[in-house]
């Protein structure tokens, strides 16, 4: 793994290479894997890869709990990062579930066989679904961040433009499906993947299901914050900030820093009795910062995060939008946007219209913004009309309808236009 990101550091600061590369890799490894792992596609078997086999959780978590309780009998697997992580002994024991290690040669055996394979991120450069077999790509948010062909600043750290740029083209070559929640989404996917609507299905988001199902639920919540050791009777802060393009050490990789472990802000948290809980993101090595924070950027299901909680802090995070569905006040941290805005990815909305949550520059009014907290300051209404329409309970079980052929779902493909 060392060298693999040495290249692709090396690599990024070279964009014809880095293209020419990353397309002789995919050609030669697709060669490889169609012939060491032929054979025939397996029916009702359903493979299941979330974060790059982080964990289980996410869209992929919610369809795996559609299929067990519509298709029991169906055969499922599931990518994980290692034997010691808590999805993968807590998977091992349910009926008809095998657990595979990313990158195993049992890995690359279920990719071969299963009819249905199931993602919430990029796919494997390897991977081209074979005849009878799906690809379905969930995806991992609604985006503010710009992505793939969106992205106009050639500085990632990892990735040159335009090997970013042709690693989303295979991605949209080579699935059969992409999940949307909102025509918002689908216009995004769209210029972030340079394809026509025709493979997306815009159907709401797996994962949001929960959030809509235990919204008003005190008792399923209460239990987890008794699971996360949390005072019940306490308010929670959620603070979840996404990644920077630029934060990023050639050692440690990308990085995630609590930018509110400052004294002033502790003093604050400190007294009003506050529990704050930080979350990084997914792909980083996060630094919660003081011990009054607790750390759960590990944790596998945000859902109970944002359940638990009773205010979100964030900044560009895509988090924003799930959270809306809660009708619970969220406030945007944007202490870097304007060199967020000129040295990073940018962003798709005019974040001054067209976002949620009260904004704010510094730690002291965002201190201020807190003291006068208010769900009032949100139009839950007109905001998840845009970016939540089809959020119901039931996306999972459209989904599910939708790419097996059970036609009692739902679909709602979008044509080119």
């Amino acid at each position: 793994m060392k060298i693999k990101k040495t290249v692709r550091i090396f690599l990024s600061d070279y964009p014809f290479l880095d293209y020419a590369v990353r397309y002789l890799y995919t050609f030669f490894s697709r060669l490889w894997f169609y012939f060491r792992y032929r054979g025939k596609i397996d029916e009702n078997t359903f493979f299941f890869e979330s974060f790059q086999g982080r964990n289980a959780s996410d869209s992929p978590l919610a369809l795996y709990k559609e299929v067990r309780k519509r298709m029991p009998d169906a055969s499922c697997f599931w990518a994980i990062d290692a034997e010691d992580n808590d999805s993968f002994i807590a998977l091992s024991a349910a009926k008809n579930t095998q657990c595979v290690i990313r990158n195993s040669t049992s890995y690359f055996m279920a990719l071969a066989k299963c009819q249905y394979l199931i993602f919430n991120s990029r796919t494997p450069f390897f991977l081209k679904s074979k005849k009878n077999q799906s690809i379905i790509q969930c995806w991992h948010g609604t985006p503010l961040k710009k992505l793939g062909h969106d992205i106009t600043c050639d500085n990632q750290p990892t990735a040159s433009l335009m090997g970013t740029r042709y690693a989303y083209s295979l991605e949209a070559e080579k699935c059969d499906y992409f999940i949307s929640p909102s025509p918002y989404v689908t216009k995004c996917l769209k210029s972030a993947f340079a394809m026509n609507g025709e493979k997306i299905l815009e159907l709401g988001y797996p994962r949001n299901d929960e959030l809509v199902i235990y919204k008003e639920d005190q008792a399923y919540k209460n239990n987890i914050k008794q699971k996360l050791g949390l005072d019940k009777n306490k308010k929670i802060i959620l603070y979840a900030p996404t990644y920077r393009d630029t934060d990023y050490s050639k050692k440690e990789a990308f990085l995630s820093n609590n930018k509110l472990s400052t004294e002033t802000f502790l003093k604050f948290i400190r007294d009003k009795g506050y529990i704050v809980l930080f979350r990084g993101h997914y792909f980083t090595k996060a630094n919660s910062g003081d011990k009054s924070f607790v750390n759960v950027s590990r944790y596998g299901n945000i859902n109970d995060l944002m359940l638990v909680s009773d205010l979100l802090i964030t900044d560009y995070s895509s988090l924003m939008f799930d959270y809306l569905l809660l009708e619970k006040p969220i406030f945007l941290y944007l202490y870097d946007r304007e060199k967020y805005f000129k040295e990073t990815r940018g962003v798709y909305l005019n974040i001054d219209e067209e976002v949620a949550g009260k904004i704010c520059y510094d730690e002291q009014q965002l201190i201020m913004a807190l003291n006068s907290t208010s769900s009032d300051m949100i139009n839950f209404c007109t905001f998840n009309k845009r970016y939540n329409p089809y959020e119901d309970g039931h996306s999972a079980t459209r989904v599910l309808s939708c790419v097996t052929g059970n036609v009692t779902g739902c679909c709602r493909s979008v044509l080119n236009n």
